[in-house]
């Protein structure tokens, strides 16, 4: 089983079906696995640490799986390539999977913001306080691609906008979030995700700059706990039961 020299690994989650009155079934069953590989080889999928699939030839770049059916668990989806005999070889027990788990940071694109700064995210590592020395970030976030972008009263003719106003560069209701922005208009909303996290309890901070160097940070004080999953089980069976103190155990299989 050969896991390096395959990237751009990508699903795309297919809808469980429609329902009688025409409406999409949004809960996802399975999902279309792309891939990039190197090797002239079968590819297997495996799903949470489960093998869910294998290729019908070694130029095969493409499969659907199945998906977990717990609708809060993240599903971890590898690929990886192996010999034409080993194709249905099942080598789940050389994969550790572990269910880590992420943050996200959802700011409102306000006017507030400058046009030409960025923000970069710290966190305390799961315990202690923030530590502003080195970014979780791993790249700086642009608030506005360009200053266009930026939306407010005086960047317009006066009264020329919708509805009278005079504002200017901002996104049309129905295209950013609802009624978040100024005004209760909608607006874009400046969005980070963190890579997976070892369980602790989390803070993070923000260090804003403008683009004349001008910086501050910002912090939370509340804590985000981040437990890792647990690995469900397939199956359960009852192994012994106790009348007296009315105590069932059970055993994963």
């Amino acid at each position: 089983m050969i896991k390096t020299g395959i990237e751009n690994i990508r699903c795309f989650a297919i809808a469980a079906g429609v329902g009688a009155d025409g409406s999409a079934v949004n809960e996802a069953l399975s999902c279309v696995v792309s891939f990039k590989s190197e090797h002239d080889k079968f590819h297997q999928a495996y799903v949470n640490g489960s093998l869910a699939g294998v290729t019908v030839n070694a130029r095969q770049r493409k499969m659907i799986v199945p998906l977990s059916l717990l609708r809060k668990r993240t599903n971890v989806v590898e690929v990886a390539a192996v010999d034409a005999d080993e194709k249905q070889t099942d080598f789940a027990e050389q994969l550790a999977v572990v269910f880590m788990g992420r943050l996200k940071v959802s700011v409102p694109g306000l006017t507030s913001l400058p046009y030409d700064g960025f923000a970069e995210v710290y966190s305390n590592g799961g315990d202690g306080q923030i530590d502003f020395a080195e970014p979780v970030s791993n790249q700086p976030i642009k608030f506005f691609a360009s200053k266009d972008d930026e939306n407010g009263f005086g960047l317009n003719k006066f009264g020329a906008g919708d509805f009278g106003f005079d504002l200017s560069g901002c996104v049309g209701f129905g295209i950013g979030d609802f009624g978040v922005g100024e005004h209760g208009f909608d607006c874009n909303s400046i969005k980070w995700e963190s890579p997976e996290l070892d369980s602790g309890k989390y803070k993070l901070g923000a260090k804003i700059t403008d683009g004349r160097g001008n910086s501050f940070t910002v912090s939370s004080e509340t804590e985000v706990a981040v437990i890792e999953q647990a690995v469900p089980a397939e199956m359960l069976e009852a192994e012994s039961y106790d009348k007296t103190q009315n105590e069932l155990v059970l055993r994963v299989c």
